[in-house]
This record gives structure tokens, C-alpha cells and sequence, in this order.
């Protein structure tokens, strides 16, 4: 039950965004793919991929975790795992790890290329998008 509210307030909050930024005229469209399949590290993860497109650019949210012992595990004691790849802007790609915290709540926290991680936010999200939008 976290994984799959983790995963969906995930992709619902990109959605939302994308929904605000095309009411101020950014022109994306969304595909989503719901038994999608990707690795991280030498793990399989199985879940859902939404991908936003602005033109040629394009944003990809993927995120599952392993359904069989074949898929592998999350790294990182995480409950599930997801990535946003920037096509063409693969500096800009960033890995995310849900993990439960102490009162029991999915959140997600943000790999740092340091190797700390830190609570994503919305606000991240939309820099994410802002990305998608404006680049050249």
C-alpha cells in the first residue's frame, strides 16, 4: 500500500504540474505506461512510466519495484525506486528512493550525485518541468 501511494502522489503531482503548466501555454502532452519495466543499478523495477513531451523534449518519470526474486531489491532499504530522465539532458536526470518514515508515511528522498539523499519536494518537480520547457 505505501509503494503504490508513494508512486502514485509521485506521478499525480507531475501530472498536476504538467495540467498547470499547459493552462499557461506550454503545449505538453502525456503518455503513461502502466506495466512498464526498468532497471536501476542490477535490479529490474515493475511499475508505471509517464512521459511528458514538449516538441521534440521529453521528460520521463519512471517508478516500481521488484515484483520477483528474479527483479532483484531497491538499494538503500527503499520501498521503491524511480528516476526523471531529461532526453538529451542526461545531467539532468535524477534517481529517487521511497522509503517510510518513522510515523509509518511514504516519502520520497532525491539521490544527490554526493550520495546523500534529501526530501523531494514539489517545488523540485516543477524546476524539473521548467527544465522540459525552456530548453533550447
Amino acid at each position: 500500500m505505501a509503494r503504490t501511494t508513494g508512486i502514485e502522489w509521485l506521478l499525480e503531482t507531475f501530472t498536476v504540474l504538467a495540467g498547470e503548466a499547459n493552462r499557461a501555454g506550454a503545449g505538453l502532452s502525456l503518455a503513461r505506461v502502466e506495466t512498464h519495466r526498468f532497471r536501476i543499478g542490477n535490479s529490474t523495477m515493475v511499475g508505471t512510466q509517464l512521459t511528458l513531451r514538449a516538441g521534440v523534449r521529453a521528460l520521463t518519470i519512471e517508478a516500481g519495484w521488484p515484483r520477483t526474486p528474479q527483479d532483484g531489491i531497491v538499494r538503500g532499504g527503499g520501498l521503491a525506486a524511480a528516476r526523471i530522465s531529461h532526453f538529451g539532458n542526461h545531467k539532468a536526470d535524477e534517481d529517487f528512493l521511497l522509503v517510510k518514515r518513522t510515523n509509518g508515511v511514504p516519502q520520497w528522498l532525491v539521490t544527490e550525485a554526493t550520495g546523500t539523499r534529501t526530501p523531494l519536494h514539489a517545488e523540485r518537480m516543477r524546476r524539473h518541468l521548467t527544465k522540459l520547457i525552456t530548453a533550447g
